[in-house]
């Protein structure tokens, strides 16, 4: 699980592809429990889309809602600065 903090708050365009300005943390800096909700959560939404292969949900964690799915990227990062890269040595 990885967890994306950007300075200026908002995780956008900019960020992701401009060095140094995303820092990424695996694992993520969250509590088991959000840790197995997640994995719950990604492994539904890979069964009920159908999906096959390796894929990445990306989620949102609200201070009061919870997680949030956000997308399901089935290309996931594949740039010289893109996560996917990562996530391997996780």
């Amino acid at each position: 699980m990885l967890q994306v903090t950007v300075s200026d708050g908002f995780y956008d365009y900019d960020s992701k592809h401009s060095a140094g300005k995303a820092i990424y943390e695996i694992p993520a800096q969250v509590s088991k429990e959000i840790r197995r909700q997640a994995i719950s959560i990604a492994e539904r939404v890979y069964c009920v889309m159908g999906c096959h292969g390796p894929l990445r949900v990306d989620m949102m964690l609200g201070r009061s809602d919870g997680l949030q799915v956000l997308e399901v990227n089935t290309v996931p990062g594949l740039s010289h600065q893109g996560i996917w890269l990562v996530l391997p040595g996780a």
